[in-house]
């Protein structure tokens, strides 16, 4: 869900599911939404955008608190990557760390 956030230009809502932006400042989540959109961008220049994400395994860590989720992201010129998507618990929902 939260790298589709970010494959379909839901920078806001991505970065607002960021628990290490918590606590920053406003400059600070907009300064993030450019890069965010500076590198969807590119992903869309140079593979043509993102075609599909499909989680391969998840690694538990801290009691369960923490997770590596291992994602297949498959782009539309068909080429693909394993990216490793940190999540957080933060006592209610998972969240991007």
């Amino acid at each position: 869900y939260y790298y589709n956030l970010r494959a379909q230009g839901h920078f806001e809502a991505y970065v607002n599911a960021m628990h290490s932006c918590d606590s920053t400042t406003p400059a600070y989540k907009q300064q993030m939404i450019r890069l965010l959109r500076h590198h969807q961008l590119e992903v869309n220049q140079t593979k043509q955008g993102v075609n599909r994400v499909e989680l391969l395994r998840t690694e538990m860590h801290n009691h369960n608190r923490l997770a590596h989720a291992f994602l297949k992201v498959t782009y539309n010129d068909s080429t693909h990557e394993e990216v490793m998507f940190p999540m957080v618990f933060d006592g209610e929902r998972w969240r991007i760390q």
